[in-house]
């Protein structure tokens, strides 16, 4: 019996979304000023380049940044205290007079072809010094207000703030390059959500935004926007998790999307899909489904890894690591975010278009040849990365993983074509081991491998990436293959299996705990409830329990036992990997099959960890039904 199986199966989403991977909204540039893309021999998106990048590649144009904070400190030429005399608080109507020469008049045909009548943005504004005027109530760290969002004007209302921003929206930008998604404050800190004014400036404005007539159609308002590595270090910092929850409870019933960035400083050598954000991603769904009143998507401005901005920029050496991290940090973000394409509105990998020699550029597709600032602009390192994952496309599909390879993670996506044939891309991502791993893989069903390709990126003895492809023959007649995983550095295996067809669809959903954050008590006890239509019960084939929880470093991070309703379970060895440590705690997601018979409409689902100190954080069932 293989350890792997694969099963060619459409996952079709019951209430909402979908299961189809669309490439460019995990694939964009974090930087795109793709009206005048400042790439070498590219002017206004018509070269052969950008037909390259936008159509062959399949990328996408991610996001815009700080207009209104470039309006503030007079970059674009408009003074800070440029007032109304006759309306407090508001802006006077010259402050956006130079903002006209931003305007692009004209789109280049082949980017409509690209991107049809939008261009799909996401755009945060940036708090530092501060977005906002200091007239709009803004004073950056000083009194009165010591946060970087706007207080409400005197009739309680944020239009004063609604109108900065629709009136310089609208002129930097036209119907096809307005953000569809924007973040108001990028990266607060903690300390500025400890008022309610945080939560009612996102009220606020929202309201204010809307009644400008900018539709939820037109543009999409999310928060709080919050830095992830906050998040993970202040999970045991009890008026910060009171803060968020604050936030879900207040603002995200009215808002339309929660996001938080995403970077991996520091852990980027653990590959394959972070389980860990696997499990952050499951409580701020959970959280957002019980304190919103229903299912909230989610979308991020930023994901990638922290290495390497501080480097030298002189030290190549050390640079091209950092880029190496930097990928790795991407990519297994990236397969975690593949799992959820029903959710994923927008996430914008922090590739730059075109990084200039700066340290703090160094994650750029487009880069000064030897990073060298009196050179000409040419495709950087993180440019191989992009062709990496340049066939990534389809519908996520079914993997039963009931291997004992603790080190293998992977996923597999379902592109369909006509005459009967299925194109099934497998990405297997491993840590670094020992000794090649001959690891056995099968086809469920009648499905037959016709070719097997495979594309693989790791780290050389010099430490920086390298990216290695090849086609391994196999036998076309079996339904079963063997994987030979290098010994050595990290590495991403790359598998395209050209595959008969034999899909079938799935229904999937998703079933929320009634708590979370619950805290264990001095024998390590805590419990959630999951409830579930009896439909659901009664039709699953397949169903699964994804725990998530928090120990303090110092105490053993595994379980004592999981049950539900007093049914004990075992997790899949394919999950019980390595997870994010740092110096204060050990965060666990954990997944469990549960059986027939052991589900019922209402679930009682267990914690008991080996010491008392812990945080059961969310608990979610999912269950595969037949179409």
């Amino acid at each position: 019996m293989p350890g792997i199986i694969i099963d060619p199966t459409t996952l079709v989403e019951l209430e909402r979304g979908t299961t189809r991977f669309k490439r460019p909204r995990y694939m964009a540039f974090g930087q795109s000023r793709i009206t005048e893309w400042k790439v070498p021999g590219v002017k206004d998106g018509t070269a052969e380049e950008a037909n390259y990048v936008f159509g062959e590649l399949d990328m996408a144009p991610g996001r815009h940044i700080g207009l209104c904070n470039r309006l503030t400190d007079g970059a674009l030429g408009c003074a800070e205290k440029e007032e109304d005399p006759d309306r407090k608080g508001f802006a006077h109507p010259k402050c956006f007079r130079k903002l006209k020469k931003q305007q692009c008049e004209h789109v280049p045909d082949n980017l409509r072809k690209h991107f049809g009548d939008n261009m799909d943005y996401i755009f945060h504004e940036l708090p530092h010094p501060h977005a906002y005027p200091t007239y709009m109530g803004c004073g950056g760290n000083d009194p009165p207000n010591p946060k970087f969002f706007p207080l409400p004007n005197e009739d309680g209302t944020y239009d004063h703030v609604a109108e900065f921003i629709h009136e310089a929206f609208k002129i930097y930008f036209n119907d096809f390059t307005w953000p569809k998604y924007f973040e108001p404050l990028n990266e607060p800190v903690a300390k500025q959500m400890k008022h309610d004014e945080f939560s009612e400036f996102y009220i606020g404005l929202y309201a204010s935004l809307r009644n400008r007539g900018i539709s939820k159609e037109k543009m999409m308002i999310g928060g709080p926007c919050l830095w992830g590595m906050a998040i993970y270090r202040e999970m045991f910092n009890r008026p910060v998790w009171k803060q968020l929850r604050r936030f879900y409870e207040l603002a995200l019933p009215t808002i339309d999307f929660y996001s938080f960035h995403l970077y991996d400083k520091g852990h980027a050598r653990i590959t394959g899909p972070s389980y860990t954000l696997d499990g952050l991603l499951d409580l701020n769904e959970n959280m957002a489904f019980n304190y919103a009143g229903g299912f909230r998507p989610y979308a991020t401005s930023e994901y990638g890894g922290g290495e390497g901005s501080d480097m030298d920029v002189f030290d190549m050496d050390k640079r091209l690591k950092a880029i190496y991290f930097h990928m790795l940090a991407m990519a297994r973000i990236l397969v975690t975010l593949v799992r959820r394409p029903y959710s994923v509105l927008k996430a914008v990998p922090y590739i730059l278009d075109c990084a200039d020699y700066k340290p703090v550029h160094y994650a750029g597709a487009y880069v000064r040849e030897d990073f060298d600032k009196k050179k000409k602009f040419i495709r950087g390192p993180l440019f191989t990365y992009i062709e990496m994952w340049r066939d990534l496309r389809g519908h996520y599909v079914d993997i039963l993983n009931e291997s004992d390879y603790p080190d293998v993670s992977c996923f597999a996506l379902l592109e369909e074509r006509e005459g009967g044939i299925a194109i099934l891309r497998f990405v297997i991502a491993n840590l670094s081991n020992a000794n090649a791993q001959q690891i056995p893989f099968g086809l469920a069903k009648n499905a037959k491998i016709s070719q097997w390709r495979l594309r693989r990126l790791y780290q050389n003895e010099r430490g920086h990436m390298a990216r290695q492809e090849m086609e391994i023959p196999v036998d076309t007649a079996g339904q079963s293959f063997v994987a030979s995983l290098q010994p050595g550095e990290v590495q991403y295996h790359l598998m395209w299996l050209d595959v008969y067809e034999c899909s079938r669809k799935l229904l999937y959903n998703r079933f929320y705990g009634a708590e979370t954050e619950q805290k264990t008590n001095k024998q390590g006890h805590a419990q959630i409830h999951v409830a579930l239509p009896q439909s659901a019960v009664d039709r699953f084939e397949r169903a699964e329990l994804s725990v998530f929880y928090a120990v303090p470093g110092k105490h053993h991070p595994t379980p004592k036992d999981v049950s539900i309703n007093n049914s004990s379970l075992r997790w899949a060895q394919g999950e019980d990997r390595p997870a994010r440590e740092t110096h204060d705690m050990n965060l666990r997601c954990r997944k469990f099959p549960v059986p027939k018979g052991v589900l019922k409409a209402q679930n009682k689902v267990e914690l008991h960890l080996r010491e008392g100190n812990g945080l059961f954080m969310s608990a979610i069932v999912s269950t595969w039904e037949a179409a």
